[in-house]
């Protein structure tokens, strides 16, 4: 191929002369903005390489040329300095398609993407990564070239054809800047990883001309893979289908000079040094550097992959495609394709892994996803992924998952990359399955290395940088399954997962298909997420009882399966059910000849340590063949147990053997079991022992010298008396006392030795009882039990001094009958044993005790012998004496009281006991201790006996209920008797619950003396409750029924409810019934304090509504009466009058007719036409709720007024007065109202009128009237919802109180109207002195002051605005008039120029001399009407000239600018409105002030700015004069805010005192707000220097104030900031710059406060000269913002 000089071509490319053409990219920072996304490594030459593929290119060649390594040649030594060189160009080739008309046009149009769907370019911006090194690349395609150039920010091409076509495309990119080359291994990686799944063939690098490394990418032929049925192809929501998949093996081969792997030794490594790195300078040895004479060997390496395409179709609604198009700017295509690298382990093994150049290319980690090329997005698996229709970020190094519709596409993209995996997957495990087919257990063991890399390469974990992309290429290859199921390798070859099981104990199933534990080892992840999802199980109980029931199992395996359900039961004690199962379905084959034996009738094992095991057994146990592996925890774990001594002796005695086995027939067999049986015997429980002892009584087991017997009826050993007995032959093993608690005899039965010994021998002789007792008590030991029972029942002893009877024969007892020789129990006569006189040997004497011998008689016999069941009084006595003197010795003392507490055993003291006789006897609970007890004819204990009687059970009183009883019964006749009977009682109120005292109290039981008529004294019995104590000096004495019987008995009535006073209830019943009885003992002054008595305990009258009742209807009530004084007696005595008006005369009366008086000033007109109540508060409460009348609701006023007196500003002034007053009494006097005073406020009406009569009617109880008329000077009444009150010229204050409080009060006392009063006549300093709070009002009146000078002010103020204005059209009108005369003399002058100078040269001018420093050829003014000034120019520097009107205005406020259009003010800084300016003066030559000393200055203001409530103090710091200072006057708005939060940049947050209930509500809204505000605070500050501590953010609802200065404390108002500069969401500002702009000139205003207070031509200057000093500052900090957005 011939060469192409492409320098000398672009030139005469750019002088074809053709005409240019303009990009339609408008501005380099465009391209620079879409470059900013392209963070990868090698973007150019990814972007190039797609390209190539997009042309269908197989071959590109990358070649760099250096700035001098031309002519460097493959030496070692050169090829070192080669790395080192600068590269100048690089130039990208390929042989593919040449450039259409539409891509050399698509070439120039940023954004305008390939529209062809199956190809990976979708943005149009890719071909401009060129641009990130290249200023202006140039391109040559078949006959065209086309050559990109700048024009200053504007970007050009031009096109020209070549003589003769090129079949390369080629790509000539000068660098901008000669740059390093890129790392060479990285570089060389990254082109091995690039043609892995593109369609080119061949890749090549160079370097100058060294050929620095050649790939070459071959593939096999591909072949279908079959899609299980078995997998669903389709995605979740029906987007994509696979509708064939096509693998194929690929080999890659590099051919590359050693010089990629040179590494030079030390090398020094840029960019961030870690601490590992830094330690390892002093820990690492150094590192040899390679050989330079093998820099330039050619070695080479392969790697062998395989690709798995799938074609995938898709299926999307027409909706869906047009939005994917809108997005995209292309159609969703019809068909796309995934493909699929992954390596098989035999592909893995074959492959040159080890070679760096391939790292990339093996996903031996993780894997990535291929648009084309790989991204940064990994796979989450091992294996890479190529998705061209995958829809990804511009710079196509992440998945798009943002955009909806984009979002859903991808997302189903991915599932069906992960389908593709799933049958990738399923094929790795069928071709596996082939090979294990063929193979034993220990062949597939061999295949697990496979297994696990196929296992491996499936295994999913979190995908970076987006986890989603992961997630949906693993939901894709889990959820195609159509039976939730896997193909994996087992112990039976390659199974699915529902047919294997995991367990590592179960050895003894042959043909269970197990997971190999090789697999849980070298795949844990993909095992654990099978288990932890259920696709893989354990093995179950189930599947152990399948395989149990399709094979017997042998020795050993039975063996295994026991010892394996022993562990499990062990560990999960729920498994013994299941366990249960199993056995249910094995059966164990112990030898081929036998039977087998099922496991579910096997219960026991044997233990050879206690049973011989050569048997027999029965079925239930577990051949000893097998048990004897097992452990006893294993017997246990499998719930069974080791074959009881006592089970195998009953299985031998109830089975069928032959005369081997037979107990009955075979001595030596029986003997052998005996022997077991004494080896075992005291490890057996007793029911065991009784068990055996049972079995053997029936069998002639025992083998005597009479040959076999039944233990009963063999003798263990030869007994002198009886030589003929059976007894038993001894032999090894035997133990004689085992034989005899098996029933085998060491004594002669009982009624032999009774028949044989008590029967005279054939010499006439017998034995005696003595005898008998004797002989027994020889073989005590070895008695039976059943022999000594049936001894105890057996009569066998005579008594003494007993004979014989007619036939000669004593009367014989059983022994416990009998009682052992006592004096004492010979006087109660009862039966001794008799033996002869003599005393009785312990030996014999020990043994008559067990068989019941009593040594003394029970206290139930002793006491029956002493109570009135025994006629014999002198044995009643020595019974009584016996049981006192042997109470402690013989235990009687420990008898439960109960067994004699019914025995009549106790006598009584003389004269107690009531009509019984003398010598009668009673029980201990029919007998009592206390004397006094015996008024109510109780027993009491005979004092001897005291010191028995807590052992007896005796109580000290009877029974409470007992007594009371009798006392209802009997109640005492006199006082003394009553005195004695109450006073027991009294001891006893404890025991007496309030029950039974309630029913006493009614009895009548207390006897009351009374006197009748006739003078005859009688006794009255009464209930307790209705009773009095005492009554000596009681009021009541002659009343109610008083008693008193002594300290005592006083107590135990009042516990029954006896009164010491009668109660109010009591005492107005009694009232009510007879009012003037009452009257007339206790007096006028007690009967009111008993009145007194019943309001107070009116709640509990109430309750009874038959005394209610009577209280309301009858005349139990005090009224007073005073009558008028006749005309005589005021004449004779003035002085008396107001005695006589006062006399007052009480008398009964019902409630209905008396008054009770609450209108006191017309009561004084009535008191002798009425009944008044006491004037009591608490007496009054009782009449009104007794039915009493209010004077007031029977009073009725008739005012009259004359003439209305027009008299508005008086009126005005006493409505003031009075609602200021009323305020006042309301909040001191606590009365309940009427009406609220927020509607006296609004229903107040004030009117004067001539004057005011007042006409008083009063309604009688009997319908009658009296009349009564007086002048007085104020009266009110409410006419339609409105109060209006009537007063005659100066009234008197006290009936203006008596007229409101009427009208206020619901119930208005005497002295409220004093009281109002007292408001009214006493000054508001002298009521605050007496601590009245009357602050409000006097702020109020403040206020009030306050507003009316504002409403001043701002009158004059407008007067001032109209002469500013006026001022200001004539100042326009003279700067209009000088504009035109500098016009026409400046026309003048350009005139007498033209002419030629005259007059030696100089020209004349008219209108005098220039303005000292303009400018010669300065253009004329511009005539405006608006003249913003230093603003204007400040405005379009910041470039804010389009800024709304609002915020200029507000900006020429704070700048002290007042001819704005506007009128906001700046509050509490602004200027008063209309304030005129000074006259301008002509210019003067004065010396205008140092640029140093306003800097000082400027310095000051800043350095003054203070936190709030610092604790540092500001003082005046010194300041230069400035000639520019001229004041006026200041207005101050006032703030009241407090602190409520801080930002999280610790700015302190203020609002309104009035929002502070609202706070949480304002903070949680304006939170995003407040943070945005307090950021863009702190960025203004930093450009001032001012100290953030000095800011403060606060918030109201109202006012005109952006921010104030608090001494030094600035604070800036949210409220402007949210409604000027806050978007919509409340997030962040509309436009950052606008924002900046409008604070910081608001920021410089208020630092110019800390120089000058007030608002004047000084705080303008500063302000402006603030704003000049800090603007560079300024503008550069928002282009270093702009910069980084």
């Amino acid at each position: 191929m011939a060469h192409v000089d492409y320098n000398a071509l672009r030139n005469q490319t750019l002088g074809s002369g053709r005409d240019e053409e303009a990009v339609t990219v408008n501005t380099r920072a465009l391209i620079d903005k879409v470059l900013a996304r392209y963070s990868g490594e090698y973007t150019t030459l990814r972007e190039l390489l797609q390209n190539a593929a997009d042309a269908n290119a197989t071959e590109v060649e990358v070649r760099f040329t250096t700035m001098d390594g031309g002519h460097l040649s493959d030496e070692p030594e050169d090829l070192k300095l080669l790395l080192k060189q600068k590269v100048k160009r690089m130039v990208v080739k390929n042989n593919g398609q040449a450039f259409r008309e539409e891509d050399w046009q698509r070439l120039k149009r940023i954004a305008e993407g390939n529209p062809d769907e199956t190809k990976i370019g979708a943005f149009g911006v890719g071909f401009y990564s060129v641009f990130a090194d290249c200023e202006e690349p140039f391109i040559s395609s078949g006959s065209q070239a086309m050559a990109f150039y700048w024009k200053g920010n504007q970007l050009f091409t031009r096109r020209a054809t070549l003589e003769k076509p090129d079949p390369w495309t080629v790509f000539f990119l000068d660098n901008r800047e000669p740059t390093d080359l890129p790392d060479i291994k990285s570089f060389c990686r990254f082109l091995a990883t690039s043609i892995t799944f593109v369609s080119l063939t061949k890749i090549s690098l160079f370097i100058d001309d060294h050929k620095i490394l050649v790939l070459r990418k071959k593939a096999a032929p591909s072949f279908p893979l079959d899609i299980p049925n078995t997998l669903n192809p389709t995605t979740s929501e029906k987007l994509m289908t696979i509708t064939a998949v096509n693998t194929e093996s690929v080999q890659i081969d590099a051919e590359y000079m050693n010089l990629v792997e040179y590494k030079e030794a030390n090398a020094v490594q840029t960019g961030v040094q870690t601490f590992k790195s830094f330690w390892h300078k002093f820990t690492a040895v150094p590192e040899a550097a390679q050989s330079m004479e093998d820099l330039s060997i050619k070695k080479s390496a392969t790697i062998f992959l395989r690709i798995s395409t799938a074609s995938v179709k898709t299926s999307t609604s027409a909706k869906f495609a047009q939005e994917l198009e809108r997005a995209t700017k292309k159609p969703p295509p019809k068909v796309t394709n995934v493909a699929f690298l992954s390596m098989s382990k035999a592909e893995l093994d074959a492959s040159e892994k080890q070679v760096d150049l391939f790292e990339n290319v093996y996903p031996h980690k993780e894997g990535r996803i291929f648009i084309g090329f790989p991204t940064h997005q990994t796979t989450s698996i091992r294996a890479h992924i190529s998705a061209s229709s995958v829809i990804p970020t511009v710079e196509r190094e992440s998945i798009d998952l943002n955009a909806r519709i984009v979002k859903v596409w991808n997302q189903e993209l991915l599932q069906a990359a992960g389908i593709l995996a799933r049958i990738v997957y399923q094929d790795e495990m069928a071709s596996l399955a082939m090979l294990a087919s063929k193979r034993d257990k220990a062949g597939i063991k061999e295949l697990c290395p496979t297994a696990i890399h196929i296992m491996n390469q499936f295994t999913f974990l979190p995908s970076t940088p987006s986890e989603t992309v992961g997630r949906c290429i693993e939901q894709g290859f889990w959820t195609c399954s159509k039976n939730y199921s896997i193909d994996l390798l087992s112990t039976k070859g390659v199974r699915s997962s529902a047919k294997i099981r995991v367990s590592k104990e179960i050895t003894f199933l042959e043909n269970l298909a197990l997971l190999p534990e090789e697999l849980e080892e070298g795949a844990p992840t993909f095992i654990n997420l099978l288990k932890n999802n259920g696709i893989l199980l354990e093995v179950t109980v189930r599947d152990v009882a399948e395989e149990l029931g399709n094979q017997a199992l042998t020795k050993s395996q039975a063996t295994t399966f026991l010892k394996w359900a022993s562990l499990k039961a062990a560990k999960d004690p729920s498994f013994r059910e299941a366990m249960t199962n199993l056995f249910n379905a094995a059966v164990i084959m112990v030898e081929e000849s036998e039977a087998p034996i099922p496991l579910a009738g096997i219960k026991h094992a044997i233990d050879p340590s206690r049973i011989p095991p050569t048997g027999p057994f029965p079925d239930s146990c577990i051949p000893f063949g097998i048990s004897k592996t097992l452990t006893r925890s294993d017997i246990e774990g499998l719930g069974w147990t080791y074959l009881d001594i006592s089970d195998w002796v009953a299985f031998l005695c109830n089975g069928r053997f032959g005369v081997e086995h037979d107990l009955n027939l075979n001595p030596q067999f029986s003997q052998s079991v005996l022997v077991v049986i004494c080896k075992s015997w005291t490890q057996l429980s007793k029911p065991q022992k009784e068990k055996i002892t049972a079995l053997l009584s029936t069998r002639t087991c025992i083998t005597t010298k009479n040959g076999q017997k039944k233990p009963s009826e063999a003798y263990i050993e030869k007994i002198k008396l009886f030589e003929d007995l059976p007894v038993v032959l001894p032999f090894s093993g035997l133990k004689t006392n085992i034989l005899a608690e098996l029933g085998v005899r060491k004594t002669v039965e009982l009624s032999l030795v009774l028949t044989r010994l008590m029967n005279p021998g054939e010499d006439g002789s017998t034995w005696s009882h003595i005898d008998l007792v004797k002989y027994l008590t020889g073989v005590r030991e070895d008695i039976p039990s059943s022999d000594l029972k049936k001894l105890k029942d057996t009569p066998i002893c005579p008594a003494e001094g007993e004979g014989k009877d007619a036939q000669g024969h004593r009367k014989l007892y059983r022994v416990r009958e009998l009682y052992q020789p006592d004096e004492g129990i010979r006087r109660l006569g009862l039966p001794i044993i008799d033996w002869k006189g003599e005393r009785i040997p312990h030996s014999e004497l020990k043994f008559l005790v067990s068989l019941g011998l009593q040594k003394f008689p029970d206290a139930a016999k002793v006491l029956f012998l002493a109570s009135n069941n025994q006629p014999d009084i002198a044995l009643r006595n020595i019974a009584l004496q016996y049981f006192i003197s042997k109470f402690q010795e013989n235990g009687y003392v420990n008898e439960p009281k109960k067994s004699f507490a019914t025995i009549p055993f106790l006598p009584a003291d003389p004269g107690t006991g009531g009509n019984h006789a003398k010598d009668f006897l009673f029980t201990p609970t029919e007998v009592f201790l206390r004397p006094k007890s015996s008024v109510l004819k109780f027993p009491v204990l005979r004092k001897d006996l005291y010191v028995y009687a807590q052992s007896f059970g005796v109580k000290e009183d009877p029974p409470i209920q007992e007594a009371l009883k009798r006392l209802a019964n009997s109640p005492p006749e006199t006082a003394e008797e009553a005195k004695v009977k109450f006073g027991y009682f009294a001891f006893r109120v404890g025991e007496i619950n309030s029950q039974v005292a309630s029913t006493l109290a009614s009895y009548p039981i207390v006897p009351v003396e009374k006197i009748d008529k006739t003078g005859k004294k009688e006794i009255k019995r009464l209930p307790p409750r209705n009773c009095y104590i005492g009554g000596n000096d009681s009021h009541y004495r002659n009343i109610f029924d008083f008693v008193d019987f002594g300290r005592e008995a006083n107590a135990f009535l009042m516990f029954l409810g006896t009164k010491a006073e009668p109660t109010p209830t009591e005492i107005a019943y009694m009232c009510a019934r007879d009012p003037d009885r009452v009257l007339g003992e206790i007096g006028i002054n007690k009967y009111l304090s008993l009145l007194k008595v019943f309001s107070e305990s009116i709640d509990e009258i109430k309750k009874d509504a038959q005394l209610l009742g009577l209280m309301r209807t009858t005349r139990m009530l005090l009224a007073t009466n005073e009558p008028a004084s006749t005309e005589e007696e005021t004449k004779v005595d003035a002085d008396a009058e107001e005695e006589v008006a006062n006399m007052k005369v009480y008398e009964l009366a019902k409630a209905q007719d008396i008054y009770i008086i609450d209108d006191f000033s017309n009561f004084s007109k009535f008191r002798s036409e009425i009944l008044a109540a006491p004037q009591d508060d608490t007496i009054e409460m009782l009449y009104a709720r007794l039915g009493s009348l209010w004077l007031s609701n029977r009073i009725q006023k008739t005012p009259s007024v004359g003439a209305i007196i027009h008299n508005e500003a008086e009126a005005a002034r006493m409505h003031k007065l009075i609602l200021e007053r009323v305020r006042l009494f309301i909040v001191n006097n606590g009365e309940p109202l009427k009406k609220e005073m927020k509607w006296i406020e609004k229903s107040l009406n004030v009117t004067f009128v001539q004057f005011v009569n007042i006409k008083v009617t009063l309604l009688l109880p009997n319908g009658d009237q009296r009349v009564s008329s007086m002048r007085i000077t104020a009266t009110s009444a409410i006419v339609q919802q409105k109060l209006e009150l009537y007063l005659t010229p100066n009234p008197d204050f006290f009936h203006v109180s008596e007229a409101l409080v009427n009208s206020l009060l619901k119930r208005p006392k005497s002295s409220s109207a004093f009281m109002l009063t007292n408001f009214f006549t006493t000054d508001l300093m002298t009521l605050r002195q007496r601590g009245i709070n009357v602050d409000r009002i006097l702020k109020a009146r403040k206020e009030e002051a306050r507003l009316a000078e504002e409403a001043r002010l701002k009158e004059n103020a407008k007067q001032r605005q109209a002469d500013a204005e006026a001022a200001e059209q004539r100042y326009k009108a003279e700067q209009e008039k000088a504009r035109q005369l500098e016009y026409s003399r400046q026309l003048e002058e350009k005139r007498l120029k033209e002419q030629g100078p005259r007059d030696g040269g100089r020209p004349s001018i008219e209108g005098g001399a220039p303005m000292p420093g303009a400018f010669q050829d300065s253009p004329p003014r511009k005539t405006t009407k608006e003249s913003g000034g230093f603003f204007k120019g400040l405005t379009k520097r910041f470039g804010l000239e389009n800024q709304d009107q609002k915020q200029q205005d507000q900006l020429r406020n704070l700048l002290g600018d007042s001819k704005g259009s506007g009128n906001t003010q700046m509050v509490p800084h602004a200027p008063t409105p209309g304030v005129k300016e000074p006259i301008r003066q002509p210019p003067q030559a004065e010396k205008p002030t140092e640029p140093h000393r306003i800097l000082s200055n400027l310095h000051t203001a800043i350095n003054r700015s203070r936190a709030h409530n610092s604790n540092e103090v500001v003082n005046e710091g010194k300041m230069f004069e400035v000639k520019e200072d001229t004041s006026y006057c200041d207005k101050t708005s006032s703030h009241d805010i407090v602190v409520c939060g801080e930002t999280p940049t610790g700015m302190k947050a203020y609002l309104d005192r009035s929002l502070v209930g609202q706070k949480t509500e304002l903070m949680s809204e304006f939170s995003h707000g407040l943070n945005r505000f307090a950021v863009l605070l702190e960025a203004v500050a930093s450009v001032f220097e001012v100290p953030k501590s000095s800011l403060h953010i606060y918030y109201n609802t109202s006012g005109e104030s952006i921010a104030f200065n608090l001494n030094g404390a600035m604070f800036f108002n949210f409220r402007f900031y949210k409604a000027l500069h806050l978007d919509s969401s409340g997030k962040q500002e509309k436009k950052y710059d606008d924002a900046f702009v409008y604070w910081f000139v608001t920021m410089a205003h208020e630092l110019s406060h800390n120089l000058v207070k007030e608002h004047s031509a000084a705080h303008s200057f500063y302000t402006e000269s603030l704003v000049q000093e800090y603007f560079i500052k300024a503008t550069q900090f928002m282009a270093s913002r702009a910069t980084r957005v």
